[in-house]
């Protein structure tokens, strides 16, 4: 798709791959400072490149903006999101013209500049271009959302990722709910993270004491399809 070809109101997945499928993200530092970009640059108000130095000299805590800040603008609304070490999907929606364009030119950039004076490496961390495909209606939102969570979420389970959580799902699910690189934990439980606005997701994802049962009955969908669907559809 078109980068100006973006429309405000509506809604798109996007997905950011690492250069040659490698991952970017090496120990908890690096997840941690992934999450934070995607709070702090998605606002218009943050120019230049000292905000991080402000964090530090303000001791700022997690998510914290110090008090000389002017008020947060975000550039779109993120929905829902999964970190991955060699790939990232998102969830959003263009709240005004531009925005998801400017994010996710800065997004990327700041992560291979924060990657190259880490670990002394050149080049940039990802892949030339980023993914995206227009949300087409109320049941493909829902859809990609539970992609997002529920089917790349469940993929980061320790005890063998999506096969594991297969198997011993209530297991898996206690793991999902406090994972802090997934938005999951903001629809199926009680964790509310600045870096998300729920949007219409509010309305059309079950609440937190059904949503258990909303993601089996994905899965077992899933696993029915036999390899039939196709996830991205990009155009």
């Amino acid at each position: 798709m078109r980068r100006d070809n973006l429309a405000v109101g509506s809604y798109y997945h996007v997905v950011i791959r690492g250069a040659g499928g490698l991952p970017f993200f090496h120990d908890e530092d690096d997840w941690w400072l992934g999450l934070k970009l995607l709070y702090y640059l998605n606002d218009e108000s943050l120019v230049g490149s000292t905000w991080r130095r402000d964090l530090v000299i303000n001791k700022c805590a997690l998510f914290e903006r110090p008090a000389h800040w002017p008020p947060r603008q975000p550039r779109i609304k993120i929905l829902a999101f999964c970190l991955h070490d060699n790939h990232i999907h998102l969830l959003v929606k263009e709240i005004k013209g531009g925005g998801l364009t400017a994010f996710m030119r800065r997004f990327p950039n700041s992560l291979s500049n924060c990657h190259r004076m880490k670990y002394r490496r050149s080049g940039s961390i990802f892949q030339a271009a980023y993914k995206l495909r227009r949300i087409a209606d109320d049941g493909d939102l829902q859809n990609v959302a539970l992609y997002i969570m529920v089917k790349n979420g469940l993929e980061r389970y320790p005890n063998g990722g999506l096969k594991g959580a297969m198997s011993d799902l209530e297991s898996a699910w206690i793991w999902a709910k406090q994972d802090p690189f997934s938005s999951l934990p903001d629809y199926a439980g009680r964790r509310n993270s600045p870096v998300i606005e729920r949007d219409l997701l509010r309305t059309i994802l079950p609440e937190p004491k059904k949503f258990l049962l909303e993601a089996r009955e994905y899965l077992k969908w899933r696993d029915e399809q036999k390899g039939l669907i196709n996830d991205f559809l990009w155009e």
